[in-house]
């Protein structure tokens, strides 16, 4: 069986903070919600946590499409919290924080493509 990690950061929303979680589902209400068990690096105990993705019938869902096509998507898609470009900014950031691992060569790349086409379109308007 392939073992594969995802790094990532959970964060825990009481489930009373009704607010919270109506706003969060309102954000990614395009995606299905999954439950699964996350691992801490320090793998003291695991828990369940709740994901949003998109899977192959989601008309966002691009799989492994060319990085350009990428670009593409994320330049052109705005959420509820902002540009798609924040976001991928963000989470950039995020796993930088966390380490080497989880900053892997998909994500700088297409960290720093999406940068550079931002550039390449503000010079244009410019």
């Amino acid at each position: 069986m392939l073992q594969a990690k995802v790094w990532g950061i959970s964060l825990e929303i009481d489930d009373s903070d009704t607010k919270t979680l109506a706003n969060l589902r309102e954000r990614e209400k395009r995606f299905q919600q999954i439950s699964l068990s996350f691992y801490p690096q320090d793998m003291s105990q695991t828990f369940k946590v709740n994901l949003f993705v998109a899977d192959e019938k989601n008309p966002l869902f691009l799989g492994d499409a060319p990085i350009d096509e990428m670009v593409t998507q994320i330049l052109q898609s705005r959420g509820p919290s902002g540009p798609n470009s924040d976001y991928l900014f963000n989470l950039a950031q995020s796993m930088k924080c966390i380490g080497d691992e989880a900053y892997d060569d998909h994500l700088k790349d297409l960290e720093t493509a999406v940068k550079l086409k931002e550039k390449e379109i503000k010079q244009v308007v410019n």
